[in-house]
């Protein structure tokens, strides 16, 4: 399953981020598309993906 719209890089999600991106996975979502939102939002995204 796919995730087709998230801000997972949104500062909301800072404390609990690797925890989120954990549930997400037991379940059952193999893939997020994080919508940028912004020049800096995208960078964050990219820095996401490449850690995860």
């Amino acid at each position: 399953m796919i995730d087709v719209h998230a801000h997972l890089d949104d500062a909301r999600f800072d404390p609990d981020r690797p925890a989120l991106i954990a549930a997400l996975r037991e379940a059952g979502i193999r893939r997020v598309l994080n919508a940028g939102s912004n020049h800096e939002s995208c960078r964050r995204t990219l820095r996401l993906a490449a850690e995860n």
